[in-house]
């Protein structure tokens, strides 16, 4: 029908707990925000991921662009009015996560990153 997978589920299971990700629901083109306040009360924990676009660059010019992952607070996801709508949505855990961390030249580096921009901002 009209509707997704994850909206059928919140609509027709009442009893259903979701650990939300931040980097899945920007990837998949819905708003975090929305999907927050349909899930209030329902999401215990999240995956707290950052999102950004990158481009792949040849002989100077752009040929391509590509979302990533990147450490939170380095993406396009507004995690200053994400986290407060989180809590009032009843999210106890916040778990830091970054899927592609172990690809790069300094995985812990990545997860430092992430932590000490959320005790800057929370």
């Amino acid at each position: 029908g009209d509707s997704t997978i994850l909206d059928y589920m919140i609509e027709n299971a009442p009893h259903i707990n979701f650990t939300f990700d931040t980097y899945w629901a920007q990837y998949g083109g819905v708003s975090v925000l929305e999907y927050i306040k349909k899930l209030t009360e329902r999401i215990g924990c999240v995956h707290l991921k950052d999102y950004r676009i990158e481009a792949q660059i040849t002989d100077g010019k752009v040929t391509s662009t590509f979302p990533t992952f990147a450490p939170v607070g380095y993406g396009n996801i507004n995690f200053k009015v994400i986290i407060p709508e989180m809590i009032k949505a009843g999210t106890k855990y916040f778990l830091v996560e970054q899927d592609n961390a172990a690809d790069l030249p300094d995985p812990l580096g990545e997860v430092r990153l992430s932590v000490e921009y959320l005790k800057r901002e929370f």
